[in-house]
């Protein structure tokens, strides 16, 4: 470790001292570990600010800009705080800048704070504003949005969630009429895809990992959703039949999915919806159905959903010429509507098991129902899929008002991400305005900037500048979710790594070592669990030979899971049919002779029952 590196976070002491013992204002009343979430989140932004600043600013006049700055934040509501990075991040790479001088004078009047908050990067911001600088984009737009993704917990969050669920159905449902004329356009488009596609439920259909209407979160497992199947005459009518025996479906089915509010950011929680477990069930199978569709269509060419890299590559040619512009949409999932879902898939053999997969009324927080006007929501396993084709045959449709002939298409649609040609920008968000889409104009990027983003990735003059950001699983660490923010620490460590932020790192490792343990430092980059170093020695560590294996274990913190319990005797049945389908064995597999114990034995391995929550303790962990 070098002396300037020591001295820095020497300095840095003070800073985290001053945050520590400073109160931060908020607009909201959040819950106490909220309230410590944002006290850490400040700690690890000052040791990004510390980084941003150039290294050739000496180190007293650096403490004094972070301090000065630290006393800003902590005079500032915290909400007008991170509203005002997202807005002058946003603003940077929208359009061209003559000056940082002329950058905040056109923010003065919604944020007279610009100087003050941009502080720490009024050295690099002049490359990226003046010299088109990709380096300085990143540094700067890492150093405003780096802290915008926290989580915090706020009742008044979760009550404008709700309300915005609910208005978003009122209006879906006021649109019906011209939903149902937008589902006739797709059509033809839709029908071409999927004329030779087919789509039954069978074997394919499966449990996925989350919770259901019936199944809470913490009781998630595979044999309390087999115990939880019911079903209709809907179901019946398009070929469920129970299990064998064993698994026999109950009747009335409740066709009604629990709305669930989780954080989303600093401002707003995001909406999902728990479906009933044999809905899931069923909606798994139909989507590999849709997806091997897609495969065997020449959608292909265009929607990927197992893999992001084709969005992000027309997004990086199109910030290099501008020949491609870069859609958002807001509201995404719940902006589809049922009717038009019904008209545009009509003629195709996913419709029928669309009705009879889908559920028709949500379950508030108030325990009132609300019907479903969207096909469906976030959390059925259909509508990433469903929109996903509903958004590329919009395009189609802009494409052929355009008058491009089909083999020249070159687009990409992964959900509402949507990467089209700049000849065809104009139409597209003219169809996807009057089929009842909401355009997300600050996440939307054509031919008035080189920026672009999709999937996750940022570019701008064909580089990749995409910021790195806290994660949206971070919070202060309490007793209950230790493991938890064990490996979410260790992530940012290594993040802060590749994106040359040392001192934040330094600091930040200093601080999980206080507050958890000592971790296990690994020169593979590939260890999730391990804090990656190029040369990792283990020094600090208990060292011992495991003569076994013939290697070295250290002592260091780790995560195991726990134990299980509640597990039921009478479920082994459904540990075997689970295994069996995963390893897609056949009923012709199994010899007489076969010993059906080892079977289900092995079965239990796959299985999740009912477990404890994992634990973090000092375990001696091997390398390799």
């Amino acid at each position: 470790m070098s002396t300037s590196h020591k001295e820095s976070i020497f300095a840095l002491q003070d800073v985290e001292l001053l945050v520590r013992r400073g109160h931060i204002p908020t607009s909201r009343s959040y819950d106490d570990i909220s309230c410590k979430s944002i006290q850490e989140l400040y700690v690890v932004w000052a040791g990004v600010a510390w980084d941003t600043v150039p290294s050739s600013i000496g180190i007293i006049q650096k403490k004094g800009v972070i301090i000065q700055w630290l006393h800003f934040l902590l005079g500032t509501p915290f909400e007008d705080v991170l509203s005002a990075c997202k807005d002058l991040a946003s603003s940077l790479v929208s359009k061209v800048w003559d000056s940082y001088d002329s950058f905040k004078r056109s923010h003065k009047q919604n944020y007279p704070f610009t100087g003050e908050l941009m502080s720490p990067c009024k050295w690099i911001i002049e490359g990226a504003v003046r010299w088109n600088d990709p380096q300085s984009y990143r540094r700067v737009r890492t150093f405003l949005l780096f802290p915008t993704r926290i989580n915090v917990r706020s009742e008044d969050l979760k009550d404008s969630a709700v309300s915005h669920f609910i208005e978003t159905q009122d209006l879906v449902r006021s649109w019906s009429e011209k939903n149902e004329k937008a589902g006739v356009h797709l059509r033809e488009i839709i029908s071409r895809w999927f004329r030779n596609a087919e789509c039954r439920l069978d074997e394919r259909c499966h449990h996925g990992p989350g919770r259901t209407a019936e199944v809470e979160r913490k009781q998630a497992c595979i044999t309390s959703k087999y115990a939880q199947l019911y079903s209709d005459s809907l179901l019946a009518f398009v070929g469920l039949k129970s299990f064998e025996d064993e698994f026999v479906l109950r009747g009335d089915l409740t066709r009604t999915s629990k709305l669930i509010c989780v954080p989303k950011d600093f401002s707003k929680y995001r909406t999902i919806c728990a479906e009933p477990t044999i809905l899931q069930y069923c909606q798994q199978g139909v989507a590999k159905y849709l997806i091997d569709g897609i495969r065997e269509s020449s959608l292909s060419n265009h929607v990927t959903l197992e893999d992001q890299g084709p969005n992000r590559y027309l997004a990086l040619i199109g910030s290099l010429d501008c020949s491609f512009a870069t859609v958002d949409l807001s509201d995404a999932s719940d902006t589809i509507a049922w009717t038009l879902v019904r008209s545009a898939f009509m003629g195709t053999p996913f419709l029928r098991y669309f009705y009879a997969c889908r559920s028709r009324e949500v379950r508030l927080p108030n325990k009132k129902s609300l019907p479903l006007s969207s096909f469906a929501t976030m959390g059925s396993a259909l509508t990433f899929p469903v929109e996903s084709i509903i958004y590329a045959a919009t395009v189609e449709r802009a494409f052929d008002l355009c008058g491009v002939p089909r083999p020249s298409r070159k687009y990409r649609v992964y959900g509402d991400d949507i990467v089209c040609p700049e000849a065809i920008f104009d139409c597209l968000m003219t169809q996807l305005t009057d089929f009842g889409f909401f355009v997300n104009s600050k996440k939307t990027f054509h031919s008035n900037s080189h920026f672009r983003e999709s999937c996750g990735g940022e570019y701008i003059f064909g580089y990749d500048v995409t910021p790195l950001r806290i994660g949206r699983r971070f919070s202060a660490i309490s007793s209950q979710n230790k493991p938890e923010q064990f490996l979410e620490r260790i992530s940012l460590i290594n993040q802060l790594f590749w994106a040359d932020y040392p001192t934040a790192r330094s600091c930040l490792l200093s601080h999980m070592e206080r507050e958890i343990g000592k971790p296990l430092f690994s020169d593979n980059p590939d260890r999730l669990d391990c804090v990656y170093s190029p040369a990792a020695t283990n020094y600090h560590l208990d060292m011992r030979v495991n003569h076994r294996y013939q290697v070295p274990e250290y002592l260091a913190m780790g995560v195991t899971p726990g134990k299980v319990h509640g597990r039921r005797e009478d479920c082994d049945a459904y540990r075997l049919y689970e295994w069996l389908r995963v390893n897609e064995c056949e009923d012709d597999v199994l010899d007489v002779q076969c010993d059906i114990q080892s079977i289900i034995d092995g079965a239990q391995g796959l299985v999740y029952d009912i477990s404890a929550p994992p634990t973090l303790r000092r375990v001696w962990r091997r390398l390799t």
